[in-house]
């Protein structure tokens, strides 16, 4: 049997908080091709995943946020993703190799703060979650899901997540259902967006 897929699909469309101004991309999950809820992404410059398919994602219960799912890091098709001892023995080798080397070296300083900046990166993705929230300033990175209500805010975002948990097998085949998560779309800039009408 084939692990589930989730796909969260990006949207063209925004909320804003009330009260703060915080603004989330609205989108939606879909489990296989039947669409299950809206979703939160919260804007304002937050890390975000690229678009892309990761394998090797499961859902589980975290110790404050309840059921979540955790996109893993590891990404078909967009590259290196994967926050291993790979990428911290490269720079290693980069830094001994700087240490050794005699005189300017711009293309190994650039090559050692690029890997270093994409360690920082991985760390970033490592921490992004769907999970249960109401408002986008709950989703500061992460992704909410739910069912948007008059007010614009997330509703019965519990239920969402425990529905995606039952649907992909938890509770039923283990208690963390590995599963394929694909993000589409990039994350647009709100000047080219417009707001949530409903």
């Amino acid at each position: 049997m084939s692990a589930p897929i989730i796909t969260y699909e990006r949207g063209n469309t925004y909320v804003t908080q009330a009260g703060n101004g915080a603004h989330a991309l609205v989108g939606r999950l879909y489990v296989g091709n039947t669409e299950i809820c809206d979703t939160f992404e919260r804007m304002d410059g937050h890390v975000h995943m690229p678009p892309g398919t990761y394998v090797r994602s499961s859902m589980y219960e975290h110790a404050t946020k309840g059921k979540v799912l955790n996109p893993s890091l590891t990404s078909a098709d967009t590259g290196n993703l994967e926050y291993s001892g790979k990428l911290k023995a490269k720079i290693a080798g980069l830094e001994k190799q700087r240490k050794d080397t005699k005189g300017p070296t711009p293309l190994l300083d650039k090559a050692l703060k690029d890997a270093n900046l994409l360690l920082a990166k991985m760390k970033q993705y490592s921490e992004i979650l769907v999970h249960h929230g109401t408002y986008p300033v709950e989703f500061e990175g992460c992704i909410g899901a739910g069912w948007i209500l008059d007010n614009k805010t997330l509703s019965e975002s519990d239920l969402a997540m425990w529905y995606l948990y039952d649907l992909i097998g938890g509770g039923k085949l283990s208690a963390s259902p590995e599963l394929t998560f694909k993000v589409v779309g990039v994350m647009p800039d709100i000047k080219t967006i417009k707001e949530y009408a409903g």
